[in-house]
């Protein structure tokens, strides 16, 4: 029978990674913003995530777009997909631009 210690040291084990995956998983909201409107931005980064997820997946795509040299073909994508219809490729695309500090305008 396992001791009392070897259970504690299992539930903080269980308790930490629960915790882990909580602040893994919120977003930082400003005060003030409407609660439907947090909600909104929730709902959309998990399904932007999903959207990501399933890319890594079906094409074997990674941090590739942390890499510098695809500013254009990134901004050509993000007009495609603007074409094409599909809002969360299109924030997929404005979300890599975004965070590499580039413009949607060519230079």
């Amino acid at each position: 029978m396992p001791s009392l210690a070897a259970h504690l040291s299992d539930s903080l084990d269980l308790m930490a990674e629960s915790l882990r995956k909580a602040q893994a998983n919120s977003i930082e909201m400003p005060d003030g913003l409407h609660l439907s409107t947090a909600q909104l931005v929730r709902d959309f980064a998990s399904a932007l995530a999903g959207k990501l997820r399933a890319a890594e997946e079906k094409y074997g795509h990674t941090n590739g777009w942390l890499f510098d040299d695809w500013e254009d073909e990134c901004r050509q994508q993000l007009m495609k997909h603007i074409e094409k219809g599909d809002p969360l490729d299109v924030a997929a695309y404005a979300a890599f631009m975004w965070k590499r500090g580039w413009s949607t305008r060519k230079s």
